[in-house]
């Protein structure tokens, strides 16, 4: 938590309805700070050299927006005539933002509901083991405990509009729904045999949710919810079985039949297409793949999807990897051959637009560290420039693609591509992803193949 914050003074009210948004940056990751609303970038605002920044941005209208600084973002409600600056340390992102003008309490309040939900959920999972009962206490105590903020607020800000009150709302409601979804795989996990079954009050609340609430459609906390609740359908539906094929192509259908914007369908067709080809790939079969293109109207995503699984196939596994030119980070020309030779490697593919460059060095000092006998080799997709150089030098075997390198063949546009070469220089894993749930499993695996 940043302590010892001195707030600043907001811009003086006008008879202007636009909003004026502004604060301060500590640590800033890049040079601007973004407004978006349904994953649409609606302003940019430009940091000073002093980390500050600040603009009057007109034709907003009263709704759920986000700010976007580097990776992080967190939610903002704004409505006109809102004056708003805020402050945070991007080394603790979330619990540092410090609101304050005209509109600040109803956004202290949603980053507070955001940040107790998230200690909630880590404090849950040691409550999956007790009965129903105890377990719907442990709820309802969260419940009241947000519920009270959020009628403090009421109390002393009038004005509020139904729309925010709505949002607050599901900002309390569907993080604990979505505990309830989990409650019954996590507890019978805990239970030495397989008999389990909630009561038939338990999922009462399914009888006043509504999937496709255009107000939440791009609210994290109510998307959150709708993906738990439909993989715990899948789940019961499955017979209590969640890894194997059938599983995943009735979480495809169970999309495809219950979201009716849409948009948001296929945005978590692709986002459990993507689960699936990146943590669970011996489940991407026709089946599933037919489930996904018959149903995503988005032809631009399933074209790049397919151009994927082309990628994938093109190297097989236990073939020979080609060789190819690249360049290193001091200039000098070398054939990747020479680089693997011997080695068990993981070979990634990555750019500054798919990972930002802190992220990056912390994964591959992590898994380095954490796998000594591998060697990790990284290809920069983008223009060699000199502030890339200079990002990587905590990495070694860094490299970038010459114009006509064979390599280029290999990128993939959406994911930044992993790929696993053993000692012998055979294909171990065609496609992968460095943030995989399963990296590390493929790469003790890397000797074997």
């Amino acid at each position: 938590m940043l302590l010892g914050i001195v707030l600043f003074g907001c811009k003086v009210q006008t008879n202007d309805s636009s909003v004026y948004i502004g604060g301060e940056i500590i640590n800033p990751h890049s040079s601007f700070v973004l407004i978006m609303q349904n994953e649409t970038i609606v302003d940019s605002i430009h940091l000073n050299a002093d980390n500050t920044f600040g603009k009057r941005i007109h034709g907003l209208s009263s709704g759920l927006y986000s700010f976007k600084h580097g990776y992080e973002f967190q939610y903002i409600y704004l409505d006109p005539y809102d004056s708003i600056k805020f402050r945070l340390n991007t080394w603790d992102f979330d619990e540092t933002i410090v609101f304050e003008g005209k509109g600040a309490a109803k956004n202290e309040l949603l980053i507070n509901l955001f940040l107790e939900n998230e200690k909630e959920a880590k404090n849950f999972y040691s409550y999956f083991s007790l009965e129903e009962n105890e377990f719907l206490e442990k709820i309802n105590l969260a419940y009241n405990r947000q519920k009270e903020q959020l009628n403090s607020l009421l109390n002393s800000e009038s004005g509020l509009s139904k729309e925010f009150y709505h949002i607050a709302n599901a900002a309390i409601d569907y993080p604990l729904y979505s505990l309830k979804e989990l409650y019954p795989y996590y507890h019978k996990k805990s239970l030495p045999n397989d008999l389990f079954i909630v009561s038939d009050d338990f999922y009462k609340y399914r009888k006043k949710i509504n999937l496709n609430d255009t107000l939440l459609l791009d609210f994290h906390p109510y998307r959150s919810f709708v993906t738990t609740y439909l993989h715990n359908l899948a789940y019961h539906k499955n017979e209590g079985k969640i890894n194997n094929q059938e599983y995943y192509q009735i979480v495809l259908n169970l999309i495809s039949e219950k979201i009716k914007n849409e948009s948001v369908k296929n945005s978590l067709l692709q986002r459990e297409i993507d689960y699936i080809f990146i943590n669970k790939p011996e489940f991407i079969n026709s089946k599933v793949l037919n489930i996904f293109y018959t149903n995503n109207t988005d032809s631009t995503t399933v074209s790049n999807f397919k151009q994927t699984i082309l990628k994938k196939e093109s190297l097989v596994v236990n073939s020979k990897f080609p060789d190819f030119e690249v360049v290193s980070v001091a200039g000098k020309n070398r054939r990747i051959q020479s680089i693997t030779k011997n080695k068990n490697v993981v070979l990634y593919f990555w750019s500054n637009n798919t990972v930002s460059n802190e992220y990056l060095n912390k994964r591959i000092l992590y898994l380095t560290k954490k796998h000594p006998e591998t060697t990790f080799v990284g290809i920069n997709t983008d223009i060699p420039t000199s502030q890339n150089n200079s990002c990587l030098s905590k990495l070694k075997n860094q490299y970038y693609l010459t114009a006509s390198s064979e390599g280029n063949k290999l990128i993939s546009n959406k994911y930044p591509r992993a790929i696993l070469i053993n000692s012998n220089g055979n294909v171990s894993n065609s496609f992968t992803v460095l943030t995989s749930n399963c990296i590390d499993e493929q790469i003790n695996e890397i000797a074997n193949k």
